[in-house]
């Protein structure tokens, strides 16, 4: 379950490009992306519960639609409170395959949702570009996430901004602050974060979001503070 879980994760974060954006990604390049999800007790910086994954991705191959993917995506490290627990001995990478659009969009191959808490999750590290709200401005902008009928996800709201302009890493990036919120129910998720996308791979870079009344898949229904930690390198680009 916790490579499904990571999985969910590196599977939404790349749907971050702006939609008339173009990618520079070619045939041959690759990159390392790091998350790290972090359930904590509301209020604090108690740890109660943690995963770190690495993704590993290279671009195979170019067709009329865009760019075939391969990311293997491997457990570095879980966490139960203060003590670190390595991976399991012989755990072996999950390989998926994702045509990634010329503007940076993904199609994963096959396509799923996944655990419904595992989806709600992911959805904290998704980005939509601003083409995607006609009444929205290119500096301010909201999206609607629809919601799945009888599978315990409910819709959310996003709203994005750009926030400035600047390099990352000697790189040219852009930079967004986003708030998102579930619509319904008891105590909904809320969650603020910062997106900074390299402009010439259109890759997310950086990810930092933090979250309240976040439930982890598999527990017990209480409630934690999250805190999820992307990063990414760009190899020879």
């Amino acid at each position: 379950m916790v490579l499904q879980l990571a999985a969910t994760f590196l599977l939404a974060s790349l749907q971050t490009a702006p939609k008339d954006a173009q990618t520079r990604l070619k045939v041959g390049d690759a990159w390392t992306s790091t998350l790290t999800q972090t359930f904590l007790v509301p209020g604090t910086e108690e740890i109660v519960e943690g995963f770190t994954y690495r993704v590993e991705a290279k671009v195979l191959k170019a067709t009329t639609k865009g760019l075939e993917v391969e990311e293997r995506t491997e457990l570095l490290e879980s966490r139960l409170g203060d003590i670190v627990v390595p991976p399991p001995k012989g755990a072996t990478p999950q390989i998926a395959k994702v045509l990634v659009g010329f503007n940076g969009e993904r199609t994963v191959d096959p396509p799923t949702m996944g655990e419904p808490l595992e989806f709600r999750l992911s959805r904290l590290l998704g980005f939509v570009g601003a083409k995607a709200d006609p009444a929205g401005s290119d500096s301010r902008w909201s999206v609607k996430l629809p919601g799945a009928e009888g599978q315990s996800v409910p819709a959310a709201t996003v709203v994005f901004e750009l926030t400035a302009g600047e390099q990352y890493k000697r790189r040219p990036s852009t930079w967004y602050a986003a708030t998102f919120r579930e619509e319904g129910g008891g105590k909904p998720m809320w969650a603020a974060g910062t997106f900074v996308i390299d402009d010439a791979t259109k890759l997310p870079v950086v990810i930092e979001v933090n979250a309240v009344d976040a439930l982890i898949p598999g527990g017990d229904g209480t409630r934690y503070d999250l805190r999820l930690r992307w990063s990414t390198e760009i190899k020879g680009h």
